[in-house]
This record gives structure tokens, sequence and C-alpha cells, in this order.
């Protein structure tokens, strides 16, 4: 999706792009909350690999990112940004 964006500068799969970078925020979130659970119930397997798991999530989470800044100067030339989070349109 980043590559067409890149490629066509189309303002509406910008937008998306954006949407599923909030969409794998959330995701990874989950996936950290999750972790710290199993870490807090005990679970051996959870503690042996915790810092590869936390820092393969940080990686995604930053991956993410960076991927989808492909989209904020078209946004931002379209005004569709505001502090770099998506304007509501009405």
């Amino acid at each position: 999706m980043a590559q067409t964006v890149f490629a066509t500068r189309d303002a509406a799969l910008a937008r998306r792009l954006v949407e599923v970078k909030e969409d794998v925020r959330r995701l990874e979130r989950q996936l950290a909350e999750r972790h710290l659970q199993r870490l807090r119930d005990g679970r051996a397997e959870s503690i042996e690999t915790s810092s590869l798991h936390l820092d393969m999530l940080r990686d995604l989470k930053r991956m993410n990112a960076h991927i989808a800044s492909v989209a904020h100067p078209i946004l931002d030339d379209g005004g569709l940004l505001i502090e770099s989070h998506i304007r509501q349109v009405g």
C-alpha cells in the first residue's frame, strides 16, 4: 500500500494507509498487554522470551511508523493532517 501511495500520491489511499497504521498500533498495544499479563501470571516461557518479544513489538511499531510516513506529505498537501493525525471529513 505504501508503494502505491508513494507512486500515485493518491490522497484516499494515503488516508487508508494512516488508518491502517492506527490499526497496527492498537494491535501492538494489545499484544504488549497480553505479554505483560503472561509475565504477571508467571509463565516461564514468557519470562524466558520477554526481551525478544518486547523488542519485536517495538520494531513492528517502528517499521509501521516509517511505512506510514509516506502518506504524511500527501495528506498534508491536501490539508488533511492536524499534527500528524487525519482530519475528520464532515
